[in-house]
């Protein structure tokens, strides 16, 4: 019981970081991996932004943005990112997990490597595991998919470890629910592209936010330290700025099904 009370903690308290920061998405990307790999137990933490002008499994025109934290050695730092921003497929779980994302109809994915690859050998034969992992100690991986439409743009975290302990269950399953809650923070174009956003306050755009993260008026209040009287005036602000009645109307100006 302890343990699941400090992971809760610590993903509220994350989650609650990343709304306060600049709206800075690198930086915002840099500072998730860092605190997953200090919640999860990881080493090495990265983040992937893919992009394709085909599908999400297209590989020929794939790109990708990355932003890694953890390592020793910025000669290492460098290589890691390099790959994966020049390879189509930059990691041996990226095959398995698209199709299983697929299957689950375009939905957030999260595995770790012995789900994947279950035996040892296999798994260190695999070449970017011999090239980059074995070498450097990092033995373990986990990874989740959040695909952003079928036009082939999709966000990945990766998360290694130095020992050969496997990561959990329980840790996978921190990962994938606080990966799947990331949505307002990969597409935040839909709310900071918008002429009103820039009328906003500092403290009406962090409700905002939380409002498009799914918190209710008195978690945004607990989050940002503040009493609920004072956070239902920010949302009344919000409703006359964006000329809407409602919390579902507010919501829908930047909350859509996800591209099919």
């Amino acid at each position: 019981m302890a343990t699941n009370t400090t992971h809760i903690r610590g993903a509220l308290r994350l989650a609650n970081e990343l709304h306060d920061l600049a709206d800075d998405t690198l930086l915002r990307r840099r500072h998730l991996v860092s605190g997953l790999c200090t919640l999860i137990g990881a080493d090495v933490g990265l983040s992937v932004i893919r992009h394709s002008n085909g599908s999400v499994t297209s590989t020929s025109t794939a790109r990708a943005t990355v932003t890694s934290v953890g390592w020793d050695n910025t000669d290492r730092q460098r290589a890691v990112e390099h790959h994966f921003r020049e390879h189509p497929e930059p990691s041996p779980l990226f095959g398995a997990m698209v199709r299983q994302s697929i299957r689950n109809g375009w939905a957030v994915t999260t595995q770790r490597r012995k789900e994947v690859f279950p035996k040892d050998d296999v798994w260190t034969s695999q070449p970017l595991v011999s090239q980059f992992r074995e070498q450097w100690g990092l033995h373990e991986c986990m990874a989740s998919i959040f695909p952003l439409g079928r036009a082939g743009r999709a966000a990945w975290i990766f998360l290694y470890r130095q020992a050969r302990d496997p990561f959990t269950a329980r840790q996978c399953e921190l990962l994938h629910v606080i990966h799947g809650e990331l949505d307002w923070m990969y597409r935040p174009a839909r709310v900071s592209g918008s002429p009103e956003f820039a009328t906003l306050t500092i403290r009406q755009r962090q409700t905002l936010y939380r409002l498009l993260a799914g918190d209710s008026e008195k978690q945004v209040a607990a989050g940002l330290g503040l009493s609920r009287h004072t956070i239902h005036v920010h949302v009344k602000s919000l409703y006359r700025t964006f000329k809407v009645h409602s919390r579902n109307e507010l919501l829908a100006k930047f909350v859509r099904p996800m591209e099919k």
